[in-house]
């Protein structure tokens, strides 16, 4: 029963009805991710304060691990404002459906969130995700857009709850 749904956005995505919506498969997406990170495992997320008090150094030598609850999309259509204006959160007049968003989904304190990011922040997630240190995302980010702020990316990563733990440079369970 959990998986029902699951090929719905492909399904709506070869629908000859559906083309006068072009979001529609994209929506659909959006809410199995929502319904996938509602039923993922019940992890704490990693906090501010926890992040804080790790020295730089073994900061910067640590890996970050994503929560189970976490997934990101991304979409050539405006998919995290529809879902805003569907959910009352903004006016629905204001979207530019000329503009794709990038999405993610995470689930901190037991509540599903929908959190629309830029392509760096997905990019930087991305290197940790696939188990680069901090330093070394950091680094490969940093020489693609020398612009990137590595303490932004992590504050605003870390606010959205989109990690469950630091695994802290030089630390025996490490």
């Amino acid at each position: 029963m959990m998986e029902y749904g699951a090929d719905f956005s492909t399904f709506i995505s070869r629908f000859p009805g559906a083309e006068s919506v072009p979001y529609l498969a994209d929506m659909a997406k959006l809410e199995w991710a929502c319904l996938q990170s509602y039923h993922a495992s019940d992890t704490t997320t990693l906090t501010l304060a926890e992040l804080s008090n790790i020295p730089q150094e073994q900061l910067l030598n640590s890996q970050l691990i994503m929560h189970p609850a976490v997934d990101a999309i991304v979409s050539e259509w405006p998919i995290a404002s529809i879902w805003s204006a569907v959910k009352g959160l903004i006016d629905g007049d204001s979207i530019k459906t000329s503009k794709g968003e990038i999405v993610v989904i995470a689930r901190p304190h037991y509540d599903v969130n929908v959190h629309h990011i830029e392509s760096p922040l997905l990019d930087f997630l991305k290197l940790l995700t696939d188990g680069h240190v901090i330093s070394d995302a950091a680094s490969l980010l940093l020489d693609k857009l020398p612009e990137f702020d590595v303490g932004s990316a992590l504050l605003s990563l870390t606010q959205i709850g989109v990690f469950a733990e630091c695994r802290v440079a030089g630390n025996p369970n490490y």
